[in-house]
């Protein structure tokens, strides 16, 4: 099988607040014999998967980030930060922002723009998604 479409997850445990990654192999410490098991959980588990794309510091860009963007509108010189969550909806990845109700695709962000980067994750970093 190519490396590259291999899929890796990872695990926000909602009741120590942490993050496990390449979420396959282990969780809670122990060797995970059933993933369905996990993904079936949702009250203990938030599993969250890479989407193949990376920010501009090469890092992985995956399920639940947080990451802002220049809006590049051309009408104007001025180019403003978007900020939204990684979302899969509709058979792709998504940057959800919730204040502006508006969602664009990661795979047109990443291709038309150079500035992409994760500033956080939902769990941990909410308040980067609120008003200001």
């Amino acid at each position: 099988m190519d490396k590259r479409s291999i899929k890796r997850f990872r695990c926000w445990l909602v009741e120590s607040k942490q993050y496990v990654y390449d979420i396959q192999k282990i969780c809670d410490g122990k060797l995970i014999k059933n993933f369905a098991e996990i993904l079936n959980n949702p009250k203990k588990y938030v599993v969250e998967q890479e989407t193949g794309a990376i920010d501009i510091a090469k890092n992985k860009i995956r399920e639940g980030d947080i990451a802002k963007y220049r809006n590049a509108n051309y009408q104007r010189e001025v180019f403003e930060w978007q900020y939204g969550v990684v979302v899969f909806k509709n058979c792709g990845f998504e940057l959800y922002n919730p204040i502006k109700d508006t969602a664009e695709s990661l795979t047109d962000i990443s291709i038309s723009f150079s500035k992409i980067e994760v500033v956080g994750n939902i769990h941990e970093n909410h308040e980067l998604l609120e008003e200001k």
